[in-house]
This record gives C-alpha cells, structure tokens and sequence, in this order.
C-alpha cells in the first residue's frame, strides 16, 4: 500500500501542474531538465539561482515548490515542510498553491503522520477548484483513511466540513465503518448522506452499495460497544488499552463476516461519564438488532453499566473485569475474566483433582486480593475433601513470620504442597528467600502475579516447583498464532498483544454463540448458560448458571521459562 501511495505521489508531482515560466537568464527549463534526470543537487543550486533573482517572476512560485521536492527526495522533512508551509501561507489560491498543499500531504504521509496528512487533503479539497486536483487529493486521502486511520477521526472531520466535500467525507465514513465491522454504523451514514445529499454522485453511489449489499441492512444483528475511548484522537494517540480491545473485537466480526452469509454488526459507543454509560444503555436496549454488549473493561463501569440495565433484558459481557461482587449485580451479566473467587476455586480443584494432592498450607498476604483467592481456595478445596494443614499471613514487602516458618519447617514432611496467592509480585522474594533459607523444599503454587515475579534464581530447586493459574498465556511458538500475528500485523499495522487478544477472544466467543442461536436476547443467554466452550489465543472461555468464565490456564516454571501445562476447564 506505501508503495501505491509513493506512485501515486510521483505522477502528481510530475502531472498535476505546468511549471513551464520561462526564466530571463534561462536557469528554469535548465533546472528541471535536471530535476526530471533526478540530478537533485544541480537541480537545487539553479533553483535557488531563480529564488535570489528579483527580475524571475512567476518562476519563484514554481522554483519554491519544487525546491521542497528536492528537499523531500533527501528526507529533510523539516526543510521541505516549513518552505512548504510558508509558501501556503503567503500565497494566493490556485493550482501552485494547490501543488504546494499536495507536496506538503506527501510529506507528511512519508514522516507517518497520517493524521496531519489526511487533514491537509480535506484542506485542499475545500479551497480547490481544479476538477483534477480533487480527483487525486480525494484517491489519496481515501488510501490514507482506509489504511490508516480510524472512523472516530474522520467522522468529526466529516461532520464539520465545508457543505462542498461533505458527500465525499461522508461516503468515505461510511466505507471506513464497514471495513472496521461497524454495519450499523455504517448502514447510518450511508443512509444520512442520501438523505442529506441526494442529488450528488456520492448518493447515487451510497444508494448502489445498500442494494448490493444485504450486510448493510437495517434490522442486522448487532452487538453493541462499551468502552473508554479516548475523548480527542490525535497522530498515533490511539494504542491505548480500549482502543487495542476495540481493534480486537473488530478485527473478529470481520473474520466472522468475511465468511459467513449472515453479518453482525458492531455498535460502537464511548463511556466516559455515569450520565452518557446510563444514555447509551438506554440505547442499546431499544435498538432491538442488539443482542448483547461487550464491555466495559473496567468494574466500575461495568456496575454503572449493570446498575442501569438491571430491569432490562439485554446480556453484557466484560472481558477483563475481575471484580467478584458483578455478577451479584444483574442476572444478565457474564464475567469472560474469571473473578478472584473464581481463580481460588479452580486452583483448588487443579491441584486436588488433576495433580491428586490432598494436604496443602495455605500462605497469603493481608493486604489486596490475595486474601480473597486464598479463601475461595481453602473452601473449595475442603469441600473437595482435602485438608488445609497450616495457614499463615504475612504483610506487603515482608516474608512470613519466623512462627510461620517454623510451623513450616515442623508439617513440611507431611504437606504436598504449598498454595501462595500473591497481591504483588514484588512479594514472591521474600517467599521464596524465606522458604530457601529454612530449607523448605516443596511444591509451590500460586496466581498469575508470579508471572512478573523476580527473584526465582534464590532457589532453582524451589522456583522449578512452582505452578501458577493466569488468565492470559500466549504460546509464541504455536505456528497457528504466529500465522494469525502475521495476518492481524499485515492489516491493521499494529502488534498483536494481550489486550487486542481480550477482545478478540470475546467477541470470537460472542460471534459463535449468537451464529448457533436464534437472534433472541434470552435464547443467546441460554446458549451462554450452556457451557459452549471456545479456544481463544489468550484463554478459553466457557460459562455454567453461575456466569464466570470457567478456564484458566495453568503455568509452570522451568529453568527461567514460563510453560502452559494445561488450559484448565473448571467442571
């Protein structure tokens, strides 16, 4: 695609304008003889001959513009760009200064601001009255916005433009809506810009796209979109945690779209104030083509969120929130990350029904969430049937008490393991010195803060026991994953990682369950109740009645490297 760009670029620059002033001391026709033979230095210095000769007239204005494109060739961006930008500024409209604006898109296109880029384009668009000019600045700006950019940028560019390019920015939404998943968003403005401009070929092609294509109709089945999306989107200011779980869940429904007859939308909507969450969801609920809501990703807005669809039908999904008290909150709700009850309950049932031990000591701090999964760990585990022999606590930065130790060291012959739930990683240290230095040598496990952890070099023998539950684990070498890295990488220009993988997995989860059930609200919940179970790259997903994710991975360490021992279901 960059190559497309930089061809398309170069015939503009060589076609779009006659530069073909005739210099008194006949330097001009000389120096672009030279600037077309790509001898750029000789070519420079006759310009700049031209640009110091008072009596060269009209040659100065094309002397300027193609001294920026020399300057460009060399990759002096910032030369090229203030010459071009004083140029623009202190020149009258017309097809040198139309070339100038062109010049100074390239410019910016090659330093990768697409953003500024694009801007440029709609700014020539709108002053332009070359019906050749708006051609290739309207071809240009579409590349830019389909290969770079994101609808949220462009639409608030679309809706406050000049009436003159309004149909072309419009239609240009529109197809960015669709090739991001978002039908419904999409099916929106293609009918805003009929209705709005019917009388323009942008309409006539608008009305050609919804006949075509059955996608766009309304009435689809959607799912709708809650997330912190950043208020103002800038150059490159969008890889922040929402937008890389957005990009993930779009990047799922066009995988699912791309190879099925019946299409699911995306309805994409903001959080940012309790006022607009209790707005938005006031929407969903009436819009009847929405199913379900995946998000948010953080509890406290998913309780706004819960709180005001209690007395509604409608399902939400979260896949990252961890907080245990949610699913207490509204029956139709759905946890994708397992809670930290959740995540001591199915340790338990690891240890006790897969690895067969029955005698555990249980050590957790008082502080954060590790007292919560060891709790939910003792409970489950007896009511399993095995026997908490010792538990003891300790306070953030420090190890066990010397009288935790002891007890340790006096039971260590008849425990089968020790279970230790971190609430930071900056705790595993003082465990581990503290086990090594009264020589208790047993298994150990523990959650997913042991995957941050430091300190495992204290005691190889030790840290070699130590087997923890996480709810993400990328297997890097699966060549199933390095070919889908590769394809996601190749289209969205951006890496693949953990939070991309949140969305994805869930909406991937969410695309299964809603393509085997009948469009209804109730019978999606159902199907979900069901136990359907999908393989995402970062964790599998599964519900029962009880509407927590039931899967967690289980990792080992082993001599400085993290292995996936198994990707656990809890039955």
């Amino acid at each position: 695609m960059v190559k497309i760009l930089q061809v398309i670029f170069l015939i503009l620059s060589f076609s779009s304008i006659a530069f073909n002033q005739v210099n008194p001391a006949g330097d001009f026709s000389k120096a672009v003889a030279l600037y077309e033979q790509e001898k750029f230095d000789d070519a420079l210095i006759l310009f700049n001959q031209i640009l110091n000769d008072p009596e060269a007239g009209n040659a100065h204005q094309s002397a300027t513009i193609f001294k920026s494109k020399i300057l460009l060739s060399k990759k002096k961006y910032f030369e090229s760009e203030k010459l071009l930008k004083d140029f623009i500024n202190s020149s009258p409209e017309g097809s040198y200064k139309d070339e100038a604006r062109l010049t100074l898109a390239k410019n910016l296109y090659e330093q990768t601001f697409y953003y500024p880029a694009f801007n440029e384009l709609v700014r020539l668009l709108n002053q332009t009255n070359s019906a050749l000019y708006k051609t290739d600045a309207e071809k240009y700006a579409e590349l830019i916005a389909l290969t770079h950019l994101d609808p949220v940028q462009v639409k608030p560019i679309a809706e406050t433009s000049e009436t003159k390019i309004k149909p072309f920015l419009f239609l240009l939404l529109a197809k960015m809506y669709e090739k991001n998943g978002l039908i419904s968003e999409s099916y929106n403005v293609f009918h805003k810009l009929v209705e709005e401009f019917p009388f323009s070929n942008e309409a006539v092609l608008a009305n050609k796209l919804l006949q075509e294509n059955k996608s766009l109709k309304s009435g689809e089945c959607s799912i709708g979109i809650l997330l912190p999306l950043a208020k103002k989107i800038t150059e490159g200011s969008t890889s922040t945690l929402a937008w890389e779980v957005l990009e993930g869940i779009k990047y799922a429904t066009d995988e699912f779209n791309r190879t099925n007859d019946s299409k699911i939308g995306l309805v994409v909507r903001s959080t940012t104030e309790t006022e607009q969450i209790k707005n938005i969801t006031e929407e969903f609920s009436a819009n009847e083509s929405v199913k379900i809501v995946l998000g948010p990703i953080f509890s406290n807005e998913v309780i706004s969120v819960l709180s005001a669809l209690k007395r509604k039908d409608i399902p939400v999904i979260s896949p990252t929130a961890t907080d245990d008290e949610l699913v207490a909150l509204n029956k139709n709700f759905f946890q994708a990350n397992p809670g930290f009850t959740q995540r001591g309950i199915i340790m338990a049932n690891y240890i006790y029904n897969v690895e067969g031990k029955k005698r555990i000591a249980v050590i957790n701090s008082i502080e954060g969430y590790s007292p919560i999964i060891a709790s939910a760990f003792v409970e489950e585990f007896k009511r399993l049937g095995g026997k908490i022999i010792l538990r003891e606590t300790y306070k953030y930065g420090t190890t066990i008490s010397s009288a935790g130790l002891e007890k340790l060291r006096e039971y260590k012959n008849s425990l089968d393991g020790i279970f230790v739930p971190l609430s930071d990683k900056s705790d595993a240290p003082f465990i581990l010195s503290g086990l090594v230095q009264n020589e208790i040598d047993l298994p150990l496990y523990g959650n997913q803060d042991w995957m941050q952890a430091k300190g495992f070099e204290t005691s190889t023998t030790l840290s070699n026991k130590l087997v923890f539950t996480s709810d993400y684990f990328i297997e890097y070498s699966d060549p199933d994953y390095q070919t889908f890295s590769k394809e996601f990488s190749e289209k969205t220009k951006m890496e693949l990682n953990r939070n991309v993988l949140y969305g994805y997995d869930t909406a991937k989860y969410l695309l299964t369950v809603i393509s085997n059930t009948i469009s209804d609200r109730k019978k999606i919940c159902d199907k979900m109740e069901s136990g359907i179970r999908i393989s995402g790259y970062h964790n599998y997903i599964s519900f029962d009645k009880k509407h927590v994710n039931r899967n967690l991975n289980i990792v080992k360490y082993n001599n400085g490297i993290f292995e996936l021992i198994d990707r656990y279901e809890l039955k």
